[in-house]
């Protein structure tokens, strides 16, 4: 793969981690809000599932990037294909 391949791996990468920041910014505060109206309302023996389901919220989003990160490593990795052919006996 040649340097401008990996260029674009690496940049639509970073583009990806943009969105994904802007997104999560609000639809964390809305999932935290309805979070928070079930907390409520929810019975004392079962917080364990909110506290859950609140970990894995926060937790989200730095499993995410580096998620991306390491795609946009291991694309920009990947050897360069063999552009000549190559003749096997058999």
């Amino acid at each position: 793969m040649n340097n401008r391949g990996v260029a674009w791996i690496w940049i639509s990468c970073l583009i990806a981690i943009a969105l994904f920041s802007i997104m999560w910014f609000v639809l964390s505060q809305v999932a935290f809000a309805v979070i928070d109206a079930v907390a409520a309302n929810f019975p004392g023996d079962y917080q364990w599932v909110i506290t859950i389901a609140r970990n894995v919220l926060q937790w989200f989003p730095i499993m995410m990037i580096f998620g991306l990160l390491l795609w946009a490593y291991v694309r920009s990795q990947r050897p360069q294909d063999v552009s000549y052919p190559y003749y096997v006996e058999g």
